[in-house]
């Protein structure tokens, strides 16, 4: 009997998930095709005239953005595919030694990412972007077939791969985009509708991938299934840009800045040692990531191996929406750069809350007695990254000078990649006991807390104009109480999407 609960609550478990997923699924569907249906949001008619009159019509103009969407979101689904199931294909293969092996095998992947981002854009540049968007295909997909494998040589020849292929799939693939759509002389305006169906759509992607990976393990019965699917969707990324892709190189100047490289590194050391508000940015992003990429490795162990992995990640994804979501609320919805340092410290109020709350959810994660308490604390760590997602990379763009942006942020990967190769390298056991598992999350609750206390250090450097904005925004309210309404002004003016807003910020990359 008691055999019997077990597996009904299971099932319970399993079903509930999937009505979550399904139904934000489908809200999320209908509200990106309507997108794609009707134009760009945010972008005015006379915008898409422009497109007519500059560009090669708005026809080529959706043909190039359907070939770049398609081909990213083919090369995003096949990353997001494998990640419910990495670790217990890992842990399937009885490594010698165990979870020391598995956390070396991490430790490698995120240090080719660090290594390759110094050096993958300057090669795409060199080297051509469509050519190096191709290579992504040919060595993720090299990356997944050395998953069949069972030498542990072999697998970490396989996460040096992917960690190289993740880095020009966040970079190279906007890069190519960007200045194919400059060079073909579309309005400028419409850019910002190509970054809206990337962010719209990748979130629709990432749980569409989850729910994919859990159906091809349970259908076959073989835990590797996601990894083919992995492959068959990087052919169809690969076919699509070398059917339809056009080949572009970087700009003069950055030939400029490769020939100046350390001249470049020391200029962006100097930055933060001499800006407290950019220094502040650094610790949160550096904390940030950090703690992430050690959750990315904890997640799957600190649940019991019962846990349907699929379905959880999926959940994890709709998690990530609702936090964007929530963080919006704090943020103008005009956008306007003339306000640019209200802005850039109205956005400091979210980072703050989210900072906190993490630390809230790594402490809990490590005190959880249960499997309940343990997913809460896992979903609201999600929530946060969420809101990490929409919040700093908008304060980021607001506080890094536009002059070395790039290299700055390259910059803070390393500190963050220390940091968790650091503690990945503390796992030393065959197997992770639960007293190791909370030692981890205590330690990650360690690292968040100093992004929280960096976080509440840009709030108090901005206290004056986040005070003066928090009165006005109580004089609205009491305004609004009086009349009954909003006033003409502020009822005709526009309310943006999370999504929207993330792309019509500045882009860093």
């Amino acid at each position: 009997m008691a055999f019997d609960l077990s597996n009904q609550l299971q099932k319970s478990e399993t079903a509930a998930f999937l009505t979550l997923c399904g139904v934000v699924l489908v809200i999320c569907a209908i509200k990106w095709l309507s997108r794609l249906c009707s134009g760009a949001p945010g972008v005015h008619a006379d915008s898409r005239k422009d497109d007519v009159l500059q560009g090669q019509g708005r026809e080529g103009f959706k043909r190039f953005q359907l070939a770049f969407i398609a081909a990213y979101l083919a090369g995003m689904f096949s990353d997001w595919v494998q990640g419910p199931y990495l670790y217990r294909v890992y842990e399937a293969k009885n490594l010698p030694h165990g979870m020391e092996s598995i956390s070396h095998l991490y430790v490698s992947g995120y240090s080719a990412m660090a290594a390759a981002s110094l050096i993958v854009a300057p090669l795409a540049d060199h080297f051509g972007r469509r050519a190096t968007c191709v290579l992504f295909c040919v060595l993720y997909s090299a990356s997944c077939l050395l998953m069949l494998l069972d030498n542990f040589w072999l697998l970490l020849v396989g996460r040096l791969l992917s960690g190289m292929s993740v880095m020009i799939l966040y970079n190279v693939f906007e890069a190519w985009m960007a200045t194919e759509h400059l060079n073909r002389a579309y309005a400028p305006a419409l850019l910002m509708q190509t970054y809206v169906h990337m962010t719209a759509g990748n979130s629709l992607n990432a749980i569409v991938a989850s729910l994919a990976a859990w159906g091809a393990v349970h259908t076959t019965g073989d835990i590797l299934a996601p990894f083919y699917l992995g492959i068959l969707a990087l052919v169809v990324s690969g076919c699509i840009i070398c059917f339809s892709w056009g080949e572009n190189h970087g700009r003069d100047e950055d030939s400029y800045e490769l020939h100046h490289f350390w001249e470049m590194v020391r200029n962006a050391l100097m930055v933060p040692l001499t800006d407290t508000r950019v220094a502040c940015v650094g610790v949160i992003q550096t904390c940030f990531d950090s703690a992430l990429y050690v959750f990315i490795f904890l997640w799957t162990p600190s649940l019991p191996p019962d846990t349907e992995v699929g379905i959880l990640f999926a959940a994890m994804m709709v998690a990530v929406g609702i936090g964007g979501h929530i963080s919006s609320l704090f943020e103008h919805a005009d956008g306007d750069t003339a306000h640019a340092d209200e802005h850039r410290a109205v956005i400091t109020v979210p980072t703050c809350i989210y900072n906190t709350v993490l630390v809230c959810a790594y402490l809990l994660a490590g005190f959880a007695s249960s499997k309940a308490s343990r997913l809460a604390a896992i979903l609201l760590q999600e929530l946060c990254a969420g809101m990490h997602y929409t919040s700093f990379f908008n304060l980021r763009a607001l506080t890094l000078p536009q002059q070395g942006r790039l290299t700055i942020q390259k910059l803070f990967h390393f500190p963050a990649t220390v940091v968790t190769v650091a503690v990945l390298l503390t796992v030393k056991e065959h197997h992770l006991q639960e007293a190791k598992i909370r030692k981890m999350y205590f330690t990650l609750a360690g690292v968040a807390a100093v992004g929280m206390v960096s976080s509440a250090v840009l709030v108090a450097l901005d206290i004056g104009t986040i005070t003066s904005q928090v009165r006005q925004a109580v004089r609205r309210v009491r305004k609004v109480m009086r009349h009954g309404g909003l006033a003409a002004d502020e009822a005709a003016e526009p309310l943006m999407s999370p999504d929207e807003r993330h792309a019509s910020a500045p882009r860093d990359q």
